[in-house]
């Protein structure tokens, strides 16, 4: 299931208002985005069942892209990136800690 559904009503120019905002929004996220047509003529965005953008067509309409990304970019979780490789540790660190655990765990 796509994470972001974008419904369209299937007016002239809704579809390819759609595929454009679909293509935009798999480039600057990297989610899955879904299209479908809805009867209703309303402009929608549903992220993970959530509505966040709605707005009515008219027969002279725009879709703001900007609103749009915004509200994804508020809604999405930013993924993390873990390094490859771990920090190195001083080895004069690691023996000074190892000594000291070998005092405490002998009772010295």
């Amino acid at each position: 299931m796509a994470e972001i559904m974008i419904l369209y009503p299937p007016l002239k120019g809704c579809i390819l208002e759609a595929y454009n905002l679909q293509q935009q929004l798999i480039t600057s996220f990297g989610l899955s985005v879904g299209l479908e047509v809805q009867i209703e003529k309303c402009f929608t965005l549903i992220l993970k069942g959530k509505t966040i953008y709605s707005a009515p067509i008219e027969d002279k309409f725009h879709i703001n892209h900007k609103k749009i990304i915004k509200s994804v970019s508020k809604y999405r979780t930013p993924l993390e990136q873990c390094s490859e490789e771990p920090p190195e540790a001083s080895d004069i660190d690691d023996e000074d800690h190892l000594r000291w655990m070998n005092s405490v765990c002998s009772g010295e």
